[in-house]
């Protein structure tokens, strides 16, 4: 619950044929989900060079948040047109995952250790443990996004406020907030907005206070990918088989 890390590709639905394992001596058409198609043209073009055989059919899935994206392609799998490749926030993965809807991806990563030890050679074990569903590994990541608050400072400038110290109590929040209303060009600024959503919305004023709505517990097992891929990376330490939120 804590990041919604978005963009990350890799998982393929049971007994769908993978990108990276499509047969050289059949033709092969896969359903392959992207955000932005022509962020991906120079990709899928070398990967059509290298395989012939194989017909990427395009699939864009978009929404507001990823919770319309992940609703559309359950319809889809629903409706009996999967998608064969994917990528979803980090909710969205364990959904996935502990429905039995993507194809696990440790014997992958084991048999071509030494490309993917190149390639989280420039993640942080933070970010990979999150994309682990009880001990085993289900997308690569790509981005990655987090909850934000922003302060206008020219708003704050113009109040004649000073950026608060990180002391300041919720009495001086709704003080800041007050004297920050009705000021801009148009005198319509709001001292205090938010988006009536969970992600984005009030999630950051939850992890600021350090807490969470659900418990936090982590998974046994993962040793074969800490062990293979951030052997000599102190943050990997204490790190296991992926995030469980059993409780409120």
């Amino acid at each position: 619950m804590r990041g919604s890390y978005r963009r990350v590709a890799a998982s393929a639905l049971p007994g769908s044929v993978s990108l990276a394992s499509a047969p050289s001596q059949d033709d092969v058409t896969l359903r392959y989900q992207v955000a932005w198609p022509s962020d991906y043209e120079a990709v899928l073009a070398a990967y059509s060079e290298a395989r012939p055989n194989v017909t990427l059919e395009i699939i864009s899935v978009t929404g507001t948040d990823h919770q319309e994206v992940a609703t559309k392609i359950l319809a889809s799998l629903a409706a009996g047109t999967p998608i064969d490749i994917g990528f979803a926030c980090t909710e969205a993965t364990q959904l996935y995952a502990g429905e039995g809807l993507a194809a696990p991806l440790k014997d992958r990563l084991l048999d071509n250790a030494d490309d993917f030890k190149e390639y989280f050679a420039d993640i942080s074990p933070v970010l990979s443990e999150t994309m682990f569903w009880e001990g085993d590994y289900y997308q690569l990541m790509v981005d990655w996004n987090a909850a934000n608050m922003f302060l206008n400072v020219n708003l704050l400038n113009e109040a004649g406020l000073e950026v608060p110290e990180e002391t300041w109590t919720r009495e001086d929040f709704v003080a800041y907030a007050q004297a920050m209303t009705g000021l801009g060009e148009a005198g319509d600024s709001f001292g205090f907005a938010w988006p009536n959503r969970l992600w984005g919305g009030w999630m950051p004023w939850i992890f600021v206070n350090e807490t969470n709505i659900l418990t936090e517990e982590r998974a046994p097992g993962g040793e074969w990918f800490w062990d293979t891929f951030y052997a000599d990376e102190p943050k990997a330490e204490g790190r296991g088989g992926g995030y469980r939120w059993p409780e409120p």
